[in-house]
């Protein structure tokens, strides 16, 4: 990539916070993998001014050591001038950076990285420059394809101003302070480093080609949900974009057809006292149109009818064959409603009761082989007359609930202006529908509309996809996608999901590479009186060879010489090459004097591993006799801040006088003390492990803190 990286160098930041920006850059600048053909880095810093430290065009920065020496000196101190001008900054990296002549390449991806404590500013006393809107550079960043990451530090950010800065896609990360930075810098790299695949965004659908008889309708999604970066996949591998599908394949139905599917139709119908004659004329002209579409035989659909106002009454169930005759349960239907309740009320409750009761049940002839459907046609004024009703209120959603354990589907009908559509809900249920009409002569003249939701088919759909935890964080594992089909369910005898496709399916998942864990390792020579010369100059031959072994891209190394006192003669990351470790510890010298591992320890603690990256994994390899002078302090007390810091001490014994059992007392583990013919092999065992595993982050520094706290306080 072409990596940008904006740091803000404000008055306001404290001198130990600009180092710890510093050191973070100088961890990306190593991670990332500076060279002319891989990763180019360039570098802003502003505050009351801006400057470009480098652009992508000047090949001296193509070596990330002689970058990180510039890094360093342009973050020596903080801004000159007052203000934090974010905005011209950003419009360096517009015109200097992202260009040709800045060195921007076209078939490399562009990242942005603006580290910010987020208190934009002008100093206007003196700096005359006109504010440029963040909007319109982040605007032209993005039409260069440059995607932009702001990171803001501290307490006091203006969070409105870094969503303008960090452009449409807001990528925004946030940390209380530099430290958090540090500690968190790893998710960052990652994030910018470690491919991502695109996946695909829900499916959206078009209107079908018709409406009834069998059409087409086309399904499309994108690939941003969420898009590839880094490298990463696109969709392709995961199917089309787009797709056509069968819509509506019932047959188009009219006003003469007949319900196609049968099913079991309960007609719950108000004929409460607030309804006016005309209306209660056409309801039961709507119940009698129902009834002749519906198709009513032994065989077909079968209707019961409940009328409801004070109190109810069951007209007929669906076991009584009489019924079955649509002209005779017209007939019935018409004594019934041909006049209002005696009983002032509404109980539309002891309604839904009773059909729970007496018709959707096996005496009521309910049958187990066809749907069922309940039709409430209300005014919506459900009410209990106290004055002489005694009966106590029974609970709509719970005769609901009732009724859908059944398999009951209920759709309430409201007429009227003055309808209560809360309660309408309650008595539909949780899979139920609502219908509104503004008066009787409307349900009329839409009655066609309900029939059709009671009789054609409508096939089910799937819903959008809910997805298990992958089976590995990186390397290739398996996620399990499952949807229901539930959007819509099918009704009337609708066809279900299968012609859709399964209801769950295996893809694969966090496909990239592993990300290695760097290691930061410290060598530990003893240069006692106990250790012979030729014994020293073979411990310095085979550290040698260690350091080669461990050299590689993202790690560090360290040297600590000790005898009567203990000093770092190598510090991690002094030096970029082995070759330069190699020839630091050939120009070693033997010290001689008395064996202090303990003071060797404690060095290794507060002057090396206190600089350590939280995120790399951390060895000290101990070469020694393992026999202490008088007065050292035990070696399980000295070594166990290492260990309690996650730092893994490999114990090598040294010498014809080695006390295997006292370099044990040092290490984790029995096997961590390990014969000088095998440190070899069992040191590049640990790496092989290490690089086979995910990058497993351990924020163990607060020991080293807490103990450096200590010690000075003493």
């Amino acid at each position: 990539m072409d990596l940008a990286i904006l740091a803000d160098i404000s008055q306001s930041l404290r001198t130990e916070d600009l180092h710890r920006l510093r050191d973070a850059i100088h961890d990306i600048v190593e991670r990332v993998g500076v060279s002319e053909r891989r990763t180019r880095v360039a570098v802003v810093t502003f505050g009351g001014n801006t400057r470009v430290v480098n652009n992508f065009a000047n090949s001296t920065y193509y070596n990330a050591t002689y970058l990180k020496t510039r890094v360093t000196e342009a973050l020596r101190s903080k801004s000159r001038r007052e203000g934090t001008r974010t905005d011209l900054a950003q419009r360096q990296a517009a015109t200097k950076l992202f260009t040709t002549e800045g060195g921007d390449r076209p078939d490399v991806r562009n990242v942005m990285l603006i580290f910010t404590d987020g208190k934009f500013y002008i100093k206007k006393t003196w700096d005359r420059r006109p504010n440029i809107t963040l909007l319109n550079t982040t605007r032209e960043l993005e039409k260069k394809g440059v995607r932009i990451i702001v990171v803001g530090i501290g307490q006091g950010m203006s969070k409105e101003k870094m969503k303008e800065a960090a452009g449409s896609k807001e990528e925004i990360i946030l940390h209380d302070s530099y430290q958090k930075l540090i500690e968190g810098l790893h998710t960052l790299i990652d994030g910018i480093c470690i491919p991502k695949d695109g996946g695909y965004s829900n499916w959206s659908e078009s209107e079908c080609s018709v409406t009834c008889g069998g059409g087409i309708k086309t399904l499309t999604r994108t690939c941003t949900n969420p898009p590839p970066i880094n490298g990463g996949r696109d969709c392709t591998r995961l199917g089309p974009a787009s797709k056509n599908v069968p819509c509506n394949e019932y047959a188009c139905s009219n006003s003469l057809d007949e319900c196609v599917i049968p099913m079991d139709l309960a007609i719950l119908a108000d004929i409460s006292q607030s309804l006016r004659t005309e209306d209660l004329h056409r309801l039961r002209d709507a119940i009698h149109d129902v009834v002749k579409r519906a198709g009513v035989s032994e065989r077909g659909t079968r209707v019961a009818v409940v009328t409801f106002g004070g109190n109810t009454r069951v007209v007929n169930n669906f076991a009584n064959s009489t019924y079955y005759n649509a002209t005779y349960l017209k007939t019935r239907v018409t004594e019934a409603l041909r006049s209002k309740s005696r009983r002032e009320g509404t109980r539309t409750d002891l309604a839904q009761r009773q059909a729970a009761t007496k018709l959707f049940t096996t005496e009521g002839g309910d049958r187990l082989d066809v749907r069922n459907v309940m039709l409430i046609f209300t005014d919506g004024k459900f009410y209990i007359k106290k004055t002489w009703d005694r009966r106590p209120n029974i609970t709509l959603l719970n005769t609901t609930r009732e009724l859908e354990k059944k398999g009951v589907r209920i759709i309430v009908v409201g007429i009227g202006q003055d309808v209560s559509e809360e309660k309408m809900k309650k008595a539909a249920g949780s899979k139920g529908k609502v219908i509104i009409r503004n008066s009787y002569q409307e349900l009329i003249e839409k009655l066609h509309e309900l029939i059709d939701e009671i009789c054609i088919p409508k096939d089910g759909g799937y819903s959008d996809w809910s997805e298990s935890e992958c089976s590995v964080t990186c390397g290739g594992g398996i996620k399990t996608l499952t949807r229901t089909c539930t959007n819509p369910p099918p009704i009337n005898g609708g066809r279900d999901c299968t012609r859709l496709g399964p209801a769950s399916k295996n893809v694969p998942c966090n496909e990239y590479a592993c990300s290695i864990c760097p290691m930061d390792v410290a060598f530990i020579m003893d240069s006692s009186g106990s250790i012979k010369r030729a014994e020293f100059y073979e411990e310095r031959l085979l550290v040698k060879k260690l350091v080669e072994q461990v050299t590689a891209t993202g790690n560090r190394e360290a040297l600590i010489l000790f005898g009567s006192s203990a000093s770092v003669k190598a510090q991690l990351g002094q030096y970029d090459t082995a070759e330069k470790y190699i020839e630091v510890v050939q120009k070693l010298r033997k010290k001689n004097g008395r064996t202090r591992i303990d003071r060797a320890l404690n060095v290794a603690v507060d002057e090396v591993f206190s600089s350590a990256r939280p995120y790399a994994y951390k060895i000290v390899v101990v070469l020694s006799d393992g026999v202490q002078s008088r007065g050292a302090k035990s070696l399980r007390e000295s070594s166990r801040p290492l260990r309690q810091a996650n730092v893994r001490v490999l114990a090598v014994g040294i010498g014809t006088g080695m006390a295997k059992n006292r370099l044990r007392l040092m290490t984790g583990r029995d096997n961590d003390v390990v014969d000088v013919k095998d440190i070899e092999g069992y040191l590049q065992g640990i790496m092989t492990e290490i690089y086979r595993k995910p990058c497993v982050r351990k924020y163990q520094l607060v020991k080293f803190l807490q103990r450096r706290r200590i010690r000075s306080e003493n």
